[in-house]
């Protein structure tokens, strides 16, 4: 297999299941081009957040691109606040959820293995 290039303007926005006030694209997923990961970046809105969910069958890392995020696993006790350039990961199957805590718009890129 080549190098795989996918442009933004070739992508198509959507909102995830349980994500609030959020423009999420996919790059890869599941198939596309393989099954051992998958990347897309979400775009939230002022306000904008992720309610509690999980992934039962991948981990999940995120990427934080601009803005600041509160993310939580477990419990409301178990929290990170990060920034750009800061990264957390969800192990397969733990439930998380994030906030969007700037007055601006927050960017992340969500990396999952094996792919979503």
């Amino acid at each position: 297999m080549g190098m795989i290039v996918k442009y933004e303007k070739d992508t198509t926005i959507f909102t995830p299941n349980l994500h609030f006030d959020c423009d999420s694209r996919w790059y890869f997923k599941k198939g596309e081009p393989t099954g051992t990961m998958s990347v897309l970046r979400s775009d939230f809105k002022k306000g904008g957040w992720a309610d509690w969910h999980d992934h039962a069958s991948a981990d999940q890392a995120y990427y934080v691109i601009k803005g600041k995020v509160r993310v939580w696993m477990d419990s409301e006790d178990n929290y990170a606040d990060l920034g750009p350039g800061d990264m957390v990961i969800f192990p397969m199957g733990r439930k998380h959820k994030l906030k969007n805590m700037t007055d601006g718009e927050l960017s992340l890129v969500a990396m999952n293995a094996p792919a979503l």
